[in-house]
């Protein structure tokens, strides 16, 4: 699949086919450093760029039409495995590089939720 116009380019490459995700579901997020949980399935990777005419591309919105697209393959897992920052010598916008993964295992998905809790306490002030 690939989108185009004035928005951000957008790159599926689909290993596996299933359907999609209803709206409610949750989608996990795994920055790079993140352990991926054991039995996730590879669904495929969707990469984030910038046509040359994007706006609107800030990282919340690109990241936003990686768990849209992750959604609509069929997976609740995003490994962020790169990404590009705005700067003046290559582009304006956000870019990124994902794989996305199918896991419905209770157990595993409650460590990710896990490990997010704690790492967002760890950037808190201490009071």
């Amino acid at each position: 699949m690939l989108f185009a116009g004035c928005a951000s380019t957008v790159t599926a490459k689909l290993a596996a086919s299933y359907a999609p995700l209803n709206e409610n579901e949750p989608i996990y997020i795994l920055d790079v450093n993140e352990p991926l949980p054991s039995q996730s399935e590879l669904v495929g990777s969707v990469n984030i760029g910038d046509s040359g005419f994007s706006s609107n591309c800030g990282y919340d919105k690109v990241l936003s039409l990686v768990k849209d697209n992750a959604r609509k393959s069929g997976a609740n897992i995003v490994q962020i495995s790169k990404v590009f920052v705005p700067n003046l010598m290559t582009s304006s916008c956000y870019r990124m590089r994902t794989n996305i993964y199918r896991n419905f295992n209770k157990e595993s998905l409650s460590k990710i939720k896990s490990y997010a809790e704690t790492a967002n306490k760890s950037q808190l002030p201490k009071q």
